[in-house]
């Protein structure tokens, strides 16, 4: 009996000698390109024997959640953000790249740089960085989801979006979903840019950045990428050519 008390004691005060570490990253939510990313993450974590949570929100309050130590780290980013938000550490693997679209309902026009979207009403993503410092100046409007950015397009509420390719295909399959058509909206040519993206860690996990920038190398690597992208894309297309 003495025993039984004893080991019922011990282990409720001793965690599991294999317990496996748990790490809890924000992301920004309802977007494809969180979708890839998570993969790849997950993999990487994986083999370093620790499993990945993901809280989702979005775009500005991700970022927040992240830089504020409530998580270990940020899931996705551009490069340098820890400029900013001081308490992330930058990943220097670049972990996936994705090239950055105008979508427009009713203009059309040779895209040009970003100096080329100056005549026009630009709907962004806050919290979005890239495109929040590239359309400075500009007339925009500023929503907190991309879906909310396809549905002022579709609305005629402003000229054109600026998002990364994965997302607009999440986002016009979501309005299909709903009964929308999104026949008028396409893609303008060429790409306004390609960003590289990097996970964060906050910096109260310096120590596991070799480690984790190995592990991310390995899944790439391995050809994850190719198949969180075929797989995502194989779920959600629109009938068109990939985006």
């Amino acid at each position: 009996m003495r025993f039984s008390w004893l080991f019922c004691l011990m282990a409720a005060v001793c965690p599991p000698i294999h317990a496996q570490q748990t790490m809890v990253f924000s992301a920004v939510q309802d977007t494809l390109i969180s979708d890839i990313n998570q993969v790849i993450i997950r993999d990487a974590y994986n083999r370093l024997g620790i499993k990945v949570v993901i809280k989702a929100a979005p775009a500005a309050r991700a970022l927040q959640q992240s830089n504020s130590g409530k998580y270990d780290g940020e899931l996705f980013r551009i490069a340098n953000i820890h400029k900013k938000y001081t308490n992330l550490m930058m990943i220097p693997v670049v972990s996936y790249e994705v090239e950055i679209r105008v979508y427009s309902k009713l203009k059309e026009f040779k895209v040009a740089g970003w100096d080329s979207l100056k005549p026009y009403k630009v709907g962004i993503e806050r919290g979005v960085v890239f495109s929040d410092i590239a359309t400075k100046g500009m007339d925009r409007q500023v929503v907190n989801t991309v879906q909310q950015l396809f549905k002022i397009l579709y609305m005629k509420r402003v000229d054109i979006v600026v998002t990364d390719v994965w997302s607009a295909l999440g986002a016009l399959h979501a309005l299909q979903q709903e009964g929308i058509s999104t026949k008028e909206i396409r893609a303008l040519s060429p790409k306004v840019m390609v960003i590289q993206l990097h996970h964060y860690l906050h910096k109260k996990h310096k120590a596991l950045i070799p480690k984790v920038s190995q592990a991310i190398q390995s899944s790439i690597q391995a050809g994850v990428v190719k198949k969180a992208e075929s797989n995502i894309f194989s779920q959600y297309s629109l009938g068109k050519t990939a985006p």
